[in-house]
């Protein structure tokens, strides 16, 4: 699902050191640039396959998904992030852990749990003129929700 103003510079498949799939990664940003060498994630500690892109541009609107391993414990998970300001939350059935990071730029940090998978977001926040206001931020939350649910 395409946040607005965002365009898909990247999706890729990245996998263990097995070299099993097991998450995908998608990359979005506000202006794309000319298509980059395949070869970027070489040298990384991660291998990965791009099936799209990737192309030049900041990517700023990262969703990672993933399957959900049995007993993966939302609550665990966000006391191991080490960030006191991670908060629990329930949106439309589906429990959450998300946090406001001020990095570069102001960003949520979401986690949501589905059955089967795990999605990650990073939301860039209204910052200069960019990114989303955080009732923007939460309405695409929903979205994510919504379109996971059909």
């Amino acid at each position: 699902m395409e946040p607005d103003g965002y365009s898909l510079l990247e999706a890729k498949l990245i996998y263990d050191d097995d070299k099993q799939y097991y998450k995908i990664s998608l990359g979005y940003g506000s202006e794309k640039g000319k298509k980059e060498k395949d070869e970027e994630g070489k040298d990384k500690k991660e291998q990965v396959n791009f099936i799209f892109g990737p192309y030049k541009g900041r990517k700023g609107f990262r969703a990672t998904i993933e399957p959900r391993k049995e007993d993966f414990d939302l609550e665990e998970y966000a006391a191991n992030m080490a960030n006191d300001r991670i908060e629990l939350t329930e949106v439309k059935g589906h429990k959450l852990a998300i946090t406001e990071i001020e990095m570069a730029t102001r960003q949520f940090w979401v986690t949501i749990l589905f059955e089967d998978i795990v999605y990650k977001l990073v939301i860039p926040l209204e910052q200069e003129g960019k990114g989303l206001s955080k009732e923007a931020a939460f309405k695409y939350i929903e979205n994510v929700i919504q379109a996971n649910e059909a």
